[in-house]
C-alpha cells in the first residue's frame, strides 16, 4: 500500500508525509523503490536526505539508507539487475542514466534538482526552517517520513495542516504486533514512547 502510495505521487507530481510507527519498513521500502525506479526508468535522479551522513551512508551499516540499497540491488534476480556504481552517498546507474543522491545536514537540497526527494526522520531534523528552504525548489515529489516527535517541527506542522496527503503506516498494520506486544512494551516504556 505504501509503495503504491508513493507511486501515485510520482504520477501525480505531488508532496507527500508518511507518519510511521517504528520498526515498520519505510526507510526499506524507500530505498528498494529508489533502485528500482533506477533500473526501469530512465533519467531518475532520486534524491535522499536525513539528520546526519551516517544514517545515509555508512560502509557496512545494515541500518544505513544506501546499506539497504546496495543490498536490495545486490539481491535482485540477475535478469533484473543492471550495473550499479556505489560510491560514498551516491549510486549511479550507467545503463538508465538515473541517480541516488545522498544528503545531510541543514543543507539538503539546496542547489540541486531531483525528481522524486525522499527525506527520512524528517521530524528529527536540525535546523529544520533551512531545510525546508533547500528543498523547497528542488523537487515537486517530496515525500517526508518519520515517527513522531511532538508538534514543534515543519513535518507536525504539515502532518495536521490538511495540506498534504498523509499515509500512516501504523504498529497495528504489522502482523509482528498486537495489544498483547503493545501492552508488554509499555511496561517497559512509556506509552507516548511506544
Amino acid at each position: 500500500e505504501f509503495i503504491q502510495w508513493v507511486m501515485g505521487h510520482i504520477r501525480s507530481g505531488t508532496p507527500g508525509l508518511c507518519e510511521k510507527s517504528r520498526d515498520m519498513g519505510a526507510s526499506w521500502s524507500i530505498m528498494a523503490l529508489s533502485v528500482t525506479l533506477c533500473t526501469f526508468r530512465r533519467g531518475l535522479t532520486i534524491g535522499v536526505g536525513s539528520r546526519k551522513e551516517m544514517l545515509i551512508d555508512n560502509q557496512g551499516d545494515p541500518s544505513s539508507l544506501f546499506f539497504m540499497a546496495r543490498f536490495f540491488h545486490e539481491h535482485l534476480p540477475s535478469e533484473f539487475r543492471t550495473s550499479m556504481v556505489s560510491a560514498h552517498m551516491r549510486l549511479t546507474f550507467p545503463e538508465t542514466g538515473c541517480a541516488i543522491i545522498g544528503e545531510a545536514g541543514s543543507e539538503i537540497g539546496r542547489g540541486a534538482r531531483t525528481s522524486i526527494y525522499f527525506l527520512d526522520e524528517s521530524a528529527f531534523v536540525e535546523d529544520a526552517e533551512s531545510i525546508e528552504a533547500s528543498l523547497s525548489a528542488t523537487t515537486n515529489v517530496r515525500i517526508d517520513l518519520s515517527s513522531v516527535n511532538g508538534l514543534s517541527n515543519p513535518f507536525a506542522r504539515k502532518r495536521f495542516s490538511g495540506n498534504v496527503d498523509v499515509f500512516t503506516m501504523h504498529w497495528r498494520s504489522d502482523p509482528r504486533k498486537n495489544d498483547r506486544w503493545y501492552n508488554q512494551k509499555c511496561k517497559e516504556l512509556p506509552p507516548s514512547v511506544v
